[in-house]
Protein backbone atom coordinates (compact mmCIF):
# COMPACT_ATOMS: atom_id res chain seq x y z
CA UNK A 1 0.00 0.00 0.00
CA UNK A 2 1.42 3.13 -1.08
CA UNK A 3 2.01 6.32 1.30
CA UNK A 4 0.57 9.59 0.75
CA UNK A 5 2.66 12.42 -1.09
CA UNK A 6 3.03 14.39 2.50
CA UNK A 7 4.10 11.25 4.25
CA UNK A 8 6.65 10.67 1.21
CA UNK A 9 8.17 14.54 1.52
CA UNK A 10 8.53 14.15 5.26
CA UNK A 11 10.68 10.82 4.97
CA UNK A 12 12.62 12.51 2.61
CA UNK A 13 12.99 15.61 4.25
CA UNK A 14 14.28 13.24 7.29
CA UNK A 15 16.52 11.77 5.12
CA UNK A 16 17.96 14.41 3.35
CA UNK A 17 18.99 16.05 7.05
CA UNK A 18 20.78 12.59 7.93
CA UNK A 19 22.69 12.56 5.01
CA UNK A 20 23.72 16.20 5.77
CA UNK A 21 25.00 15.22 8.80
CA UNK A 22 27.72 12.37 7.50
CA UNK A 23 28.57 14.58 4.22
CA UNK A 24 31.86 13.53 4.60
CA UNK A 25 31.76 10.26 5.90
CA UNK A 26 31.14 6.83 3.57
CA UNK A 27 27.45 5.79 4.01
CA UNK A 28 24.93 3.70 2.46
CA UNK A 29 21.22 3.86 2.52
CA UNK A 30 19.53 0.59 1.72
CA UNK A 31 15.64 -0.46 1.82
CA UNK A 32 12.47 -0.10 0.37
CA UNK A 33 11.76 2.36 -1.18
CA UNK A 34 8.54 1.79 -3.27
CA UNK A 35 9.88 2.86 -6.54
CA UNK A 36 10.18 2.06 -9.86
CA UNK A 37 12.98 3.79 -11.03
CA UNK A 38 12.84 2.52 -14.84
CA UNK A 39 15.73 2.81 -17.20
CA UNK A 40 18.48 5.47 -17.37
CA UNK A 41 17.76 8.26 -19.97
CA UNK A 42 20.40 10.54 -21.57
CA UNK A 43 22.37 12.74 -18.88
CA UNK A 44 21.08 10.20 -16.09
CA UNK A 45 23.96 9.38 -13.93
CA UNK A 46 22.12 8.08 -10.57
CA UNK A 47 21.61 4.46 -11.92
CA UNK A 48 23.50 2.13 -13.97
CA UNK A 49 22.48 0.26 -17.52
CA UNK A 50 20.84 -2.61 -15.76
CA UNK A 51 17.70 -1.20 -13.82
CA UNK A 52 13.79 -3.23 -14.85
CA UNK A 53 10.41 -1.60 -15.66
CA UNK A 54 9.16 1.89 -15.83
CA UNK A 55 9.32 4.94 -13.98
CA UNK A 56 6.84 5.87 -11.30
CA UNK A 57 6.13 8.51 -9.35
CA UNK A 58 8.09 7.68 -6.17
CA UNK A 59 11.04 6.85 -9.01
CA UNK A 60 10.85 10.18 -9.82
CA UNK A 61 10.92 11.37 -6.79
CA UNK A 62 14.14 9.29 -5.94
CA UNK A 63 15.46 9.85 -8.90
CA UNK A 64 15.39 13.78 -7.84
CA UNK A 65 16.79 12.44 -4.55
CA UNK A 66 19.94 10.95 -5.88
CA UNK A 67 20.37 13.63 -8.55
CA UNK A 68 20.39 16.29 -5.64
CA UNK A 69 22.94 14.40 -3.78
CA UNK A 70 25.51 12.76 -6.09
CA UNK A 71 24.10 9.59 -4.72
CA UNK A 72 24.30 6.04 -7.02
CA UNK A 73 22.06 2.76 -6.90
CA UNK A 74 24.49 0.16 -6.94
CA UNK A 75 22.19 -2.61 -7.77
CA UNK A 76 21.31 -1.41 -11.40
CA UNK A 77 25.00 -1.25 -12.24
CA UNK A 78 25.62 -4.79 -13.26
CA UNK A 79 24.60 -7.41 -15.65
CA UNK A 80 22.30 -10.36 -14.69
CA UNK A 81 21.67 -12.81 -17.43
CA UNK A 82 18.22 -13.91 -15.13
CA UNK A 83 15.71 -11.49 -14.11
CA UNK A 84 15.59 -12.83 -10.96
CA UNK A 85 18.64 -11.32 -9.72
CA UNK A 86 17.39 -7.44 -10.76
CA UNK A 87 14.44 -8.07 -9.22
CA UNK A 88 13.69 -7.26 -5.60
CA UNK A 89 9.99 -7.88 -4.77
CA UNK A 90 7.43 -10.55 -6.51
CA UNK A 91 3.89 -10.61 -6.37
CA UNK A 92 0.84 -11.70 -7.51
CA UNK A 93 -2.13 -9.70 -9.94
CA UNK A 94 -4.43 -12.26 -10.80
CA UNK A 95 -2.56 -15.32 -11.84
CA UNK A 96 0.16 -13.57 -13.10
CA UNK A 97 3.30 -13.25 -11.00
CA UNK A 98 4.69 -9.28 -11.09
CA UNK A 99 8.16 -8.52 -10.72
CA UNK A 100 9.94 -5.10 -9.69
CA UNK A 101 12.16 -3.84 -8.77
CA UNK A 102 11.92 -1.49 -6.02
CA UNK A 103 14.58 -2.20 -3.20
CA UNK A 104 17.80 -0.35 -3.69
CA UNK A 105 21.89 0.06 -2.18
CA UNK A 106 22.39 3.58 -2.31
CA UNK A 107 26.31 4.90 -1.88
CA UNK A 108 28.07 8.35 -3.02
CA UNK A 109 28.82 8.55 -6.74
CA UNK A 110 32.18 8.93 -6.27
CA UNK A 111 32.39 5.84 -4.27
CA UNK A 112 30.97 3.44 -6.94
CA UNK A 113 34.72 2.21 -7.77
CA UNK A 114 34.19 0.74 -4.84
CA UNK A 115 31.29 -1.52 -6.45
CA UNK A 116 32.42 -5.30 -7.16
CA UNK A 117 29.06 -7.02 -7.74
CA UNK A 118 25.08 -6.12 -6.67
CA UNK A 119 21.95 -8.48 -7.26
CA UNK A 120 18.78 -9.68 -5.75
CA UNK A 121 18.34 -13.45 -4.19
CA UNK A 122 15.45 -15.58 -4.78
CA UNK A 123 14.72 -18.34 -2.73
CA UNK A 124 16.02 -17.35 0.53
CA UNK A 125 14.19 -18.54 3.39
CA UNK A 126 12.33 -15.42 4.73
CA UNK A 127 9.04 -14.99 5.88
CA UNK A 128 8.87 -11.53 3.06
CA UNK A 129 7.73 -10.83 -0.68
CA UNK A 130 10.85 -9.41 -0.41
CA UNK A 131 13.59 -10.73 -1.92
CA UNK A 132 17.10 -10.29 -0.38
CA UNK A 133 19.51 -7.91 -1.93
CA UNK A 134 23.44 -7.43 -1.65
CA UNK A 135 26.26 -5.50 -3.15
CA UNK A 136 29.83 -6.30 -2.85
CA UNK A 137 32.50 -3.78 -1.70
CA UNK A 138 36.04 -3.91 -2.79
CA UNK A 139 37.46 -2.56 0.76
CA UNK A 140 40.97 -2.18 -0.08
CA UNK A 141 40.15 0.62 -2.10
CA UNK A 142 38.45 2.25 -0.07
CA UNK A 143 41.26 4.31 1.67
CA UNK A 144 42.23 5.29 -1.99
CA UNK A 145 38.51 6.68 -2.78
CA UNK A 146 39.04 8.88 0.61
CA UNK A 147 41.98 10.06 0.16
CA UNK A 148 40.73 11.27 -3.22
CA UNK A 149 37.57 12.87 -2.38
CA UNK A 150 39.36 14.64 0.94
CA UNK A 151 42.07 16.04 -1.28
CA UNK A 152 41.12 19.86 -2.59
CA UNK A 153 44.59 20.92 -4.41
CA UNK A 154 44.03 20.92 -7.51
CA UNK A 155 46.23 18.41 -9.48
CA UNK A 156 48.80 20.20 -11.80
CA UNK A 157 48.67 20.65 -15.36
CA UNK A 158 50.62 18.27 -17.48
CA UNK A 159 51.64 19.17 -20.73
CA UNK A 160 51.85 16.69 -23.82
CA UNK A 161 55.66 17.18 -23.94
CA UNK A 162 56.43 14.08 -26.53
CA UNK A 163 54.74 16.30 -29.24
CA UNK A 164 58.26 18.26 -28.94
CA UNK A 165 59.71 15.34 -30.81
CA UNK A 166 58.49 16.35 -33.82
CA UNK A 167 60.60 18.87 -35.44
CA UNK A 168 57.52 21.05 -36.56
CA UNK A 169 55.97 21.63 -33.29
CA UNK A 170 59.67 22.13 -31.92
CA UNK A 171 60.56 25.01 -34.73
CA UNK A 172 57.57 26.34 -33.81
CA UNK A 173 57.89 26.20 -30.30
CA UNK A 174 61.28 27.98 -30.74
CA UNK A 175 60.01 30.52 -32.81
CA UNK A 176 57.08 31.37 -29.91
CA UNK A 177 59.84 32.03 -27.54
CA UNK A 178 62.66 34.09 -29.55
CA UNK A 179 59.57 36.35 -30.70
CA UNK A 180 57.55 37.15 -27.21
CA UNK A 181 60.00 36.59 -24.80
CA UNK A 182 63.64 37.54 -26.50
CA UNK A 183 61.55 40.47 -27.24
CA UNK A 184 59.89 41.36 -24.20
CA UNK A 185 63.74 40.98 -22.40
CA UNK A 186 65.06 43.61 -24.74
CA UNK A 187 62.29 46.26 -23.68
CA UNK A 188 61.13 45.81 -19.86
CA UNK A 189 64.37 43.97 -18.75
CA UNK A 190 62.26 40.43 -17.95
CA UNK A 191 62.85 39.09 -14.64
CA UNK A 192 63.23 34.90 -14.65
CA UNK A 193 60.22 34.59 -12.63
CA UNK A 194 58.16 36.24 -15.49
CA UNK A 195 60.11 34.01 -18.13
CA UNK A 196 58.94 30.82 -16.90
CA UNK A 197 55.32 32.21 -16.65
CA UNK A 198 55.13 32.72 -20.37
CA UNK A 199 56.81 29.77 -21.28
CA UNK A 200 54.41 28.23 -19.99
CA UNK A 201 51.84 30.11 -21.06
CA UNK A 202 53.41 29.31 -24.80
CA UNK A 203 53.54 25.33 -23.84
CA UNK A 204 49.63 25.85 -23.11
CA UNK A 205 49.34 26.82 -26.61
CA UNK A 206 52.04 24.48 -28.53
CA UNK A 207 51.81 22.07 -26.68
CA UNK A 208 48.28 21.21 -24.99
CA UNK A 209 47.96 20.12 -21.71
CA UNK A 210 47.84 16.25 -21.64
CA UNK A 211 44.23 15.13 -20.39
CA UNK A 212 43.90 12.34 -17.91
CA UNK A 213 42.54 8.78 -19.40
CA UNK A 214 42.20 5.67 -17.92
CA UNK A 215 42.16 3.88 -21.04
CA UNK A 216 44.23 0.92 -21.81
CA UNK A 217 47.22 0.41 -23.57
CA UNK A 218 45.45 -0.96 -26.48
CA UNK A 219 42.82 1.25 -26.26
CA UNK A 220 41.63 3.09 -29.56
CA UNK A 221 37.97 4.37 -31.03
CA UNK A 222 37.54 2.19 -33.42
CA UNK A 223 38.00 -1.16 -30.36
CA UNK A 224 35.76 0.97 -28.27
CA UNK A 225 32.62 1.18 -30.80
CA UNK A 226 32.78 -2.16 -31.01
CA UNK A 227 32.50 -2.97 -27.63
CA UNK A 228 29.65 -1.16 -27.44
CA UNK A 229 28.08 -2.72 -30.19
CA UNK A 230 28.47 -6.28 -28.63
CA UNK A 231 27.17 -4.92 -25.09
CA UNK A 232 24.12 -3.70 -26.76
CA UNK A 233 23.57 -7.07 -29.02
CA UNK A 234 24.12 -8.79 -25.59
CA UNK A 235 21.11 -6.69 -24.07
CA UNK A 236 18.91 -7.57 -27.37
CA UNK A 237 20.00 -11.46 -26.25
CA UNK A 238 18.48 -11.00 -22.84
CA UNK A 239 15.39 -8.99 -23.81
CA UNK A 240 14.60 -10.73 -26.97
CA UNK A 241 12.14 -14.00 -27.26
CA UNK A 242 12.02 -14.36 -30.92
CA UNK A 243 14.61 -17.63 -31.54
CA UNK A 244 15.29 -16.00 -35.03
CA UNK A 245 16.49 -12.86 -33.15
CA UNK A 246 18.24 -14.71 -30.37
CA UNK A 247 19.94 -16.55 -33.60
CA UNK A 248 20.57 -13.67 -35.46
CA UNK A 249 21.86 -11.00 -32.42
CA UNK A 250 24.18 -14.16 -30.97
CA UNK A 251 25.87 -14.48 -34.56
CA UNK A 252 26.49 -11.07 -34.86
CA UNK A 253 27.62 -10.72 -31.32
CA UNK A 254 30.23 -13.87 -32.14
CA UNK A 255 31.56 -11.94 -35.23
CA UNK A 256 31.90 -8.54 -33.53
CA UNK A 257 33.91 -10.56 -30.58
CA UNK A 258 36.14 -12.18 -33.20
CA UNK A 259 36.36 -9.06 -34.46
CA UNK A 260 37.84 -6.86 -31.22
CA UNK A 261 39.72 -10.11 -30.52
CA UNK A 262 41.92 -9.66 -33.35
CA UNK A 263 41.63 -5.58 -33.68
CA UNK A 264 43.31 -6.04 -30.01
CA UNK A 265 46.14 -8.32 -30.87
CA UNK A 266 47.15 -6.06 -33.95
CA UNK A 267 47.47 -2.72 -31.46
CA UNK A 268 49.48 -5.24 -29.10
CA UNK A 269 51.91 -5.79 -32.01
CA UNK A 270 51.88 -1.99 -33.13
CA UNK A 271 53.25 -1.39 -29.00
CA UNK A 272 55.82 -3.94 -29.14
CA UNK A 273 57.27 -2.18 -32.34
CA UNK A 274 57.15 0.72 -31.14
CA UNK A 275 58.48 -0.07 -27.70
CA UNK A 276 60.96 -1.84 -29.89
CA UNK A 277 62.04 1.16 -31.42
CA UNK A 278 61.86 3.44 -28.38
CA UNK A 279 65.06 1.24 -26.98
CA UNK A 280 66.93 1.26 -30.21
CA UNK A 281 67.20 5.06 -29.43
CA UNK A 282 68.81 4.45 -25.76
CA UNK A 283 72.68 3.88 -25.09
CA UNK A 284 73.62 0.30 -25.21
CA UNK A 285 74.18 -0.02 -21.34
CA UNK A 286 70.68 1.64 -20.36
CA UNK A 287 68.62 -0.83 -22.92
CA UNK A 288 68.37 -3.50 -20.04
CA UNK A 289 66.76 -0.94 -17.20
CA UNK A 290 64.77 0.22 -20.11
CA UNK A 291 63.37 -3.20 -20.70
CA UNK A 292 62.48 -3.80 -16.86
CA UNK A 293 61.17 -0.53 -16.87
CA UNK A 294 58.40 -1.59 -19.25
CA UNK A 295 57.71 -4.88 -18.94
CA UNK A 296 57.54 -4.08 -14.70
CA UNK A 297 55.65 -1.30 -14.95
CA UNK A 298 55.24 0.61 -11.28
CA UNK A 299 51.95 0.32 -9.21
CA UNK A 300 49.93 3.05 -7.84
CA UNK A 301 50.22 2.60 -4.25
CA UNK A 302 48.06 4.52 -1.42
CA UNK A 303 49.35 6.26 1.34
CA UNK A 304 47.21 6.32 4.81
CA UNK A 305 48.49 7.04 8.20
CA UNK A 306 46.94 5.54 11.42
CA UNK A 307 46.96 8.20 14.68
CA UNK A 308 47.36 7.63 18.09
CA UNK A 309 44.38 5.10 18.97
CA UNK A 310 45.54 3.00 15.69
CA UNK A 311 42.25 4.15 13.39
CA UNK A 312 43.23 5.15 9.59
CA UNK A 313 42.94 9.00 8.79
CA UNK A 314 40.76 9.59 5.81
CA UNK A 315 40.92 12.62 5.58
CA UNK A 316 44.28 14.38 3.34
CA UNK A 317 44.85 17.06 4.84
CA UNK A 318 45.05 15.94 8.27
CA UNK A 319 47.09 13.29 6.63
CA UNK A 320 49.74 15.59 5.79
CA UNK A 321 50.00 17.62 8.68
CA UNK A 322 50.69 14.73 10.21
CA UNK A 323 53.81 13.81 7.74
CA UNK A 324 54.88 17.43 7.85
CA UNK A 325 54.93 16.93 11.57
CA UNK A 326 56.97 14.47 11.64
CA UNK A 327 59.18 15.26 9.05
CA UNK A 328 60.22 18.19 10.47
CA UNK A 329 61.03 17.05 14.14
CA UNK A 330 63.16 14.61 12.02
CA UNK A 331 64.95 17.16 9.65
CA UNK A 332 64.66 20.96 11.50
CA UNK A 333 67.72 21.34 13.58
CA UNK A 334 66.98 24.57 15.53
CA UNK A 335 70.03 24.79 17.35
CA UNK A 336 72.35 25.24 13.99
CA UNK A 337 73.05 28.22 12.63
CA UNK A 338 73.95 29.72 9.60
CA UNK A 339 77.85 29.51 8.55
CA UNK A 340 79.51 33.26 8.09
CA UNK A 341 80.60 33.51 4.38
CA UNK A 342 82.31 36.75 3.45
CA UNK A 343 81.05 38.78 0.44
CA UNK A 344 83.51 38.85 -2.72
CA UNK A 345 82.89 40.02 -6.38
CA UNK A 346 81.52 37.71 -9.55
CA UNK A 347 85.02 36.60 -10.55
CA UNK A 348 84.22 33.54 -13.07
CA UNK A 349 80.31 34.49 -13.79
CA UNK A 350 78.34 31.72 -15.49
CA UNK A 351 78.42 31.39 -18.67
CA UNK A 352 75.19 30.43 -21.59
CA UNK A 353 77.35 27.76 -22.51
CA UNK A 354 77.08 26.02 -18.90
CA UNK A 355 73.45 26.80 -18.92
CA UNK A 356 72.75 25.21 -22.29
CA UNK A 357 74.67 22.07 -21.08
CA UNK A 358 72.60 21.81 -17.54
CA UNK A 359 69.62 22.09 -19.68
CA UNK A 360 70.52 19.17 -22.44
CA UNK A 361 71.64 16.81 -19.40
CA UNK A 362 68.16 17.37 -17.73
CA UNK A 363 66.05 14.09 -17.47
CA UNK A 364 62.44 13.90 -19.20
CA UNK A 365 59.56 12.26 -18.02
CA UNK A 366 60.04 13.50 -14.76
CA UNK A 367 57.80 14.74 -12.00
CA UNK A 368 58.07 18.80 -11.76
CA UNK A 369 58.75 21.03 -8.47
CA UNK A 370 56.62 23.82 -7.18
CA UNK A 371 57.14 25.92 -10.57
CA UNK A 372 54.77 23.59 -12.83
CA UNK A 373 57.57 23.15 -15.13
CA UNK A 374 58.85 20.15 -16.72
CA UNK A 375 62.37 19.48 -17.76
CA UNK A 376 61.43 19.40 -21.57
CA UNK A 377 60.44 23.03 -21.77
CA UNK A 378 64.09 24.18 -20.83
CA UNK A 379 65.28 21.53 -22.87
CA UNK A 380 63.62 21.90 -25.84
CA UNK A 381 64.03 26.11 -25.74
CA UNK A 382 65.79 27.99 -27.86
CA UNK A 383 69.53 29.42 -26.81
CA UNK A 384 68.17 32.74 -25.78
CA UNK A 385 66.62 31.40 -23.15
CA UNK A 386 69.92 30.34 -21.58
CA UNK A 387 71.36 33.52 -21.73
CA UNK A 388 68.30 35.23 -19.46
CA UNK A 389 68.87 32.43 -17.15
CA UNK A 390 72.70 33.00 -17.31
CA UNK A 391 72.12 36.48 -16.73
CA UNK A 392 69.30 35.88 -13.78
CA UNK A 393 71.93 33.58 -11.96
CA UNK A 394 74.98 36.32 -12.10
CA UNK A 395 72.82 39.30 -11.55
CA UNK A 396 71.37 37.28 -8.13
CA UNK A 397 74.62 36.06 -7.51
CA UNK A 398 76.13 40.08 -7.07
CA UNK A 399 72.70 40.62 -5.49
CA UNK A 400 70.81 37.72 -3.99
CA UNK A 401 67.24 38.86 -2.83
CA UNK A 402 64.91 37.37 -0.84
CA UNK A 403 62.00 36.34 -3.60
CA UNK A 404 64.59 34.78 -5.66
CA UNK A 405 65.74 32.65 -2.48
CA UNK A 406 62.62 31.49 -2.20
CA UNK A 407 61.99 30.09 -5.40
CA UNK A 408 65.04 28.20 -5.52
CA UNK A 409 64.36 27.06 -2.27
CA UNK A 410 60.72 26.00 -2.46
CA UNK A 411 60.01 22.38 -3.36
CA UNK A 412 57.62 19.66 -3.00
CA UNK A 413 57.87 16.57 -0.63
CA UNK A 414 56.50 13.27 -2.02
CA UNK A 415 56.52 10.25 0.12
CA UNK A 416 56.34 6.85 -1.65
CA UNK A 417 55.98 3.67 0.77
CA UNK A 418 58.97 1.78 1.77
CA UNK A 419 58.89 -1.90 0.21
CA UNK A 420 58.48 -4.56 2.74
CA UNK A 421 57.24 -2.34 5.42
CA UNK A 422 54.02 -2.79 7.24
CA UNK A 423 51.73 0.30 6.15
CA UNK A 424 50.16 3.01 8.10
CA UNK A 425 53.81 4.32 9.83
CA UNK A 426 55.59 8.04 9.32
CA UNK A 427 58.53 6.21 9.69
CA UNK A 428 57.90 3.74 6.80
CA UNK A 429 57.39 6.17 4.45
CA UNK A 430 60.38 7.68 2.02
CA UNK A 431 60.68 11.44 1.09
CA UNK A 432 60.99 12.37 -2.17
CA UNK A 433 61.87 16.25 -2.71
CA UNK A 434 61.00 17.58 -6.45
CA UNK A 435 62.90 20.60 -7.10
CA UNK A 436 62.12 23.51 -9.80
CA UNK A 437 63.67 23.27 -12.79
CA UNK A 438 65.91 26.23 -12.33
CA UNK A 439 67.44 24.76 -9.25
CA UNK A 440 68.03 21.51 -10.99
CA UNK A 441 69.98 23.74 -13.53
CA UNK A 442 72.35 25.46 -10.90
CA UNK A 443 72.92 22.45 -9.01
CA UNK A 444 74.00 21.20 -12.08
CA UNK A 445 76.05 23.74 -13.32
CA UNK A 446 77.67 24.20 -9.82
CA UNK A 447 78.48 20.10 -10.00
CA UNK A 448 79.86 20.17 -13.42
CA UNK A 449 82.46 23.12 -12.02
CA UNK A 450 83.52 20.88 -8.89
CA UNK A 451 83.44 17.61 -10.53
CA UNK A 452 87.39 17.33 -10.93
CA UNK A 453 88.41 18.32 -7.52
CA UNK A 454 85.43 16.46 -5.58
CA UNK A 455 86.69 13.48 -7.38
CA UNK A 456 90.21 13.56 -6.20
CA UNK A 457 88.97 13.17 -2.88
CA UNK A 458 86.41 10.25 -3.61
CA UNK A 459 87.39 6.24 -3.80
CA UNK A 460 87.52 5.10 -7.22
CA UNK A 461 85.44 2.37 -6.25
CA UNK A 462 82.44 5.27 -5.35
CA UNK A 463 78.82 4.71 -6.71
CA UNK A 464 76.74 7.07 -7.17
CA UNK A 465 76.02 10.71 -8.38
CA UNK A 466 78.94 10.31 -10.64
CA UNK A 467 79.53 9.71 -14.48
CA UNK A 468 79.11 6.33 -15.71
CA UNK A 469 78.93 5.13 -12.08
CA UNK A 470 75.62 5.72 -11.33
CA UNK A 471 73.97 3.86 -8.22
CA UNK A 472 72.11 1.09 -10.74
CA UNK A 473 75.36 0.03 -12.02
CA UNK A 474 76.50 -0.70 -7.80
CA UNK A 475 72.79 -2.37 -7.36
CA UNK A 476 73.55 -4.73 -10.79
CA UNK A 477 76.97 -5.98 -9.59
CA UNK A 478 75.35 -6.70 -5.81
CA UNK A 479 72.41 -8.90 -8.22
CA UNK A 480 75.19 -10.02 -10.46
CA UNK A 481 76.81 -11.55 -7.29
CA UNK A 482 73.35 -12.70 -5.82
CA UNK A 483 72.96 -14.93 -8.61
CA UNK A 484 76.05 -16.52 -9.09
CA UNK A 485 75.61 -17.53 -5.44
CA UNK A 486 72.41 -18.93 -6.09
CA UNK A 487 73.91 -20.60 -9.11
CA UNK A 488 77.23 -21.82 -7.37
CA UNK A 489 77.77 -23.62 -4.39
CA UNK A 490 79.40 -20.52 -2.93
CA UNK A 491 78.99 -18.69 0.01
CA UNK A 492 79.73 -14.54 -0.56
CA UNK A 493 79.44 -11.57 2.42
CA UNK A 494 78.16 -7.91 1.41
CA UNK A 495 78.60 -5.37 4.17
CA UNK A 496 76.10 -2.68 3.82
CA UNK A 497 75.59 0.70 5.49
CA UNK A 498 72.45 2.16 4.79
CA UNK A 499 72.58 6.15 4.57
CA UNK A 500 68.74 6.69 3.64
CA UNK A 501 68.45 9.45 6.04
CA UNK A 502 72.48 10.67 5.10
CA UNK A 503 72.09 13.44 2.74
CA UNK A 504 69.04 15.09 4.83
CA UNK A 505 70.93 15.27 8.13
CA UNK A 506 74.11 16.74 7.18
CA UNK A 507 75.92 18.92 9.40
CA UNK A 508 76.45 21.88 7.61
CA UNK A 509 79.13 23.62 9.39
CA UNK A 510 81.31 20.42 9.23
CA UNK A 511 80.43 20.09 5.16
CA UNK A 512 80.99 24.29 4.56
CA UNK A 513 84.29 23.29 6.09
CA UNK A 514 85.19 20.20 4.24
CA UNK A 515 84.21 21.90 0.60
CA UNK A 516 85.40 25.49 1.28
CA UNK A 517 88.94 24.58 -0.34
CA UNK A 518 87.27 22.56 -3.32
CA UNK A 519 84.73 25.82 -3.76
CA UNK A 520 87.55 28.32 -4.46
CA UNK A 521 90.09 25.83 -6.18
CA UNK A 522 87.02 24.95 -8.75
CA UNK A 523 86.99 28.60 -9.38
CA UNK A 524 83.71 29.54 -7.69
CA UNK A 525 83.38 32.66 -6.05
CA UNK A 526 82.30 33.14 -2.31
CA UNK A 527 79.17 34.82 -3.72
CA UNK A 528 77.82 32.07 -5.27
CA UNK A 529 79.15 29.88 -2.04
CA UNK A 530 76.77 32.13 0.07
CA UNK A 531 74.09 31.58 -2.16
CA UNK A 532 74.52 27.80 -1.88
CA UNK A 533 74.57 27.96 2.08
CA UNK A 534 71.40 29.82 1.87
CA UNK A 535 69.65 27.41 0.02
CA UNK A 536 71.06 23.94 1.42
CA UNK A 537 69.77 26.21 5.41
CA UNK A 538 66.48 27.10 4.19
CA UNK A 539 65.98 23.46 2.54
CA UNK A 540 66.75 21.50 5.41
CA UNK A 541 65.51 23.54 8.21
CA UNK A 542 62.47 23.50 6.03
CA UNK A 543 61.85 20.52 5.33
CA UNK A 544 61.35 21.38 1.95
CA UNK A 545 64.55 20.21 -0.40
CA UNK A 546 67.91 18.14 0.12
CA UNK A 547 71.49 19.05 -0.43
CA UNK A 548 71.88 20.78 -4.23
CA UNK A 549 75.60 18.47 -4.00
CA UNK A 550 73.65 15.41 -3.87
CA UNK A 551 71.21 16.58 -6.47
CA UNK A 552 71.63 15.41 -10.39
Amino acid sequence: MGRSAEETEAFYDTLQQTIQRFRQQLFFILGDFNAKIGQRREGETFLGLYSRGYRNANGIRLRDFCADNDLFLSNTAFYKKRARNITTWQGIRGRDPVLNQINYIILRLRFKPLLSISQSWSGTLVDSDHRLTTTHLQLPNVYEILMRISCTQPSALKYDTALLRDPNILDLYEQFITKIIVASALTDLLGWPSVLNRIKAIANTIIRPKLATAQGPDHNEGIAELSREQKRLRVLLTSSKDPVDLLLYRSRRQALLRTIRQKCKDAGRVRVTQHIMDLDKHKYTERMYQIVRRLMPRKWFTIYIRDQDGRVIGNSRETAQVITYFLSAQFHKPHLSDVPVRRYSMTSPITADEITQAFRSLKTNRAPGADQVPAELLKYSPPEVADLLAEAINRHAQNPTPFMCARLNHGVIITVPKPNKPPGSCANLRPITLLNTTRKTISTVLLNRIRAKVDGWLSPNQSGFRVARSTADAIWAHRWNIALTRRCPTNMFILGIDLTKVFDTIDRHNLFLATRLVMYTAVLTASAHHCLKRHLHASIDRARSISVLFIR
